[in-house]
């Protein structure tokens, strides 16, 4: 009876051991993919911050008086779809007076390759001021076109029509 029970443990402690350690190195290599997976989430709502004329381009006039083209765009929570695309709510045209200052505020060196980071961080404070914490999901800018050089001064004291 003894050496069945102490049969019976070893059986026991042998299958302990064997399963740890497949477990182990299993558990390392599933950890590490998830670590390198991205987080999957809902696509959000795509606000475009175009011209009045619906382009998907915005032209304005920068703090410095360089003229920037821009194609702008924020990924929003989906639930900021507006209802009526038509006839946007309210929360999207301060949101779209907000950028548009916002914009106005910076200067052409705002807008370099090396700044870029920092403008989409400027831009998303911006939007979150309006539509709050968790908001934005995401900017993009996927055009840009900077005036090189000066204005004549008389049409620098011009502000474009946005």
């Amino acid at each position: 009876m003894v050496k069945y029970i102490v049969g019976l443990v070893l059986a026991v402690v042998i299958t302990v051991a064997v399963a740890v350690a497949v477990a182990i190195p299993v558990a390392k290599q599933n950890a590490a993919a998830a670590a390198a997976a991205p987080v999957k989430r809902e696509a959000g709502y795509m606000f475009s911050l175009t011209d009045h004329d619906k382009t998907q381009y915005l032209t304005t006039t920068l703090a410095d008086g360089k003229v920037a083209r821009l194609q702008l765009i924020l990924e929003l929570d989906p639930a900021l779809a507006p209802k009526d695309q038509k006839n946007p709510d309210r929360k999207m045209l301060v949101l779209q007076d907000t950028l548009l200052r916002t914009l106005r505020e910076m200067k052409s060196s705002d807008l370099a390759a090396g700044n870029q980071d920092a403008f989409k961080q400027r831009i998303a404070d911006a939007a979150t001021k309006v539509l709050g914490k968790r908001a934005v999901l995401g900017v993009y800018l996927t055009g840009a076109t900077m005036q090189i050089g000066s204005l004549p001064e008389e049409t620098a004291r011009l502000h474009l029509r946005s």
